[in-house]
């Protein structure tokens, strides 16, 4: 009796947690007309399982385009989710599509469902998804770096080698920018020095003049 208990609960708690999941196809060329079952799917609560237990005789009169939106039968916890379409495509049959029942990657809920057209497919299946969470990269491993006395002594000379270089640049740029001002002064050089030099042969000249008058 007990075993039939469990048993019995196990079936009421499966029932509980079952959700069909009902897709519809409207055609958006004939606003008017209502959506046509496309597929209806089992989807288990608890273990996340789904499976596609009926697909409609779809006539594919119409090439569309069509929306395709859902309804949940049991469950109001899915409203936001209803009467909305989820994809916009053309039915194409034969039937080649996969039903895309994406999870929520905090809730574990239903986040969203798509239909995409896969030609690996006979018909409609189903498969539900997780996302894919990134994983950070690890942090690499810092390297000790150990310097010798002849490193701390290349740094220790490097500034003052700069400064040195510096300097003589400057130094050449400047007389690079200035020589002209610099052969103009040494042309003034010489000729003051020439005048002076004129002067004091004319002064000691007069000097012997005067000595031999007296």
């Amino acid at each position: 009796m007990y075993s039939s208990f469990l048993l019995c609960l196990c079936w009421y708690i499966n029932l509980v947690l079952a959700e069909d999941i009902l897709l519809y196809a409207k055609d958006l060329i004939n606003q008017g007309n209502e959506g046509q079952l496309f597929a209806k799917i089992d989807y288990n609560e608890l273990d996340k399982n789904a499976t596609v237990i009926e697909v409609s005789d779809f006539d594919g009169k119409s090439t569309g385009p069509f929306c395709i939106y859902s309804k949940f039968q049991s469950s109001t916890k899915y409203d936001h989710l209803e009467n909305k379409c989820f994809s916009f495509m053309n039915i194409v049959t034969p039937l080649h599509y996969l039903v895309d029942i994406e999870m929520h990657e905090t809730s574990n809920s239903i986040h969203k469902i798509s239909l995409l057209k896969n030609e690996d497919v006979d018909g409609i299946e189903v498969i539900v998804s997780y996302p894919e969470v990134a994983h950070e990269a690890p942090a690499g491993k810092l390297r000790k770096i150990t310097k010798t006395y002849k490193d701390k002594k290349l740094e220790k000379n490097q500034p003052s080698q700069i400064v040195k270089e510096t300097t003589e640049d400057e130094q050449q740029s400047w007389i690079q920018q200035n020589w002209k001002l610099l052969a103009l002064g040494w042309v003034i050089y010489n000729v003051i020095m020439i005048g002076v030099k004129k002067t004091q042969e004319q002064g000691k000249e007069q000097l012997q003049n005067n000595a031999k008058t007296d």
